[in-house]
């Protein structure tokens, strides 16, 4: 089984093009950076969190009430 198909991702380019080079892709290319930018910032947050979470869930069985 072949795992990368380059016919689909020249099929993909061949409709997608038009959209990228059209009037509107400024706004396209904003949007697309806002996407990542978002991305960005919630595996940030969700890595900050989990760092909290699991100091937390360590200082209980620890019996550390400060580190609590």
């Amino acid at each position: 089984m072949q795992r990368f198909n380059l016919t689909i991702l020249k099929q993909f380019w061949a409709i997608a093009k038009s959209y990228w080079s059209s009037d509107e892709k400024w706004r396209v290319r904003g949007l697309l950076l806002l996407v990542i930018l978002l991305s960005f910032g919630y595996t940030g947050l969700s890595v900050l969190l989990n760092n909290k979470r699991g100091e937390l869930i360590s200082a209980l069985p620890a019996h550390d009430e400060a580190r609590f």
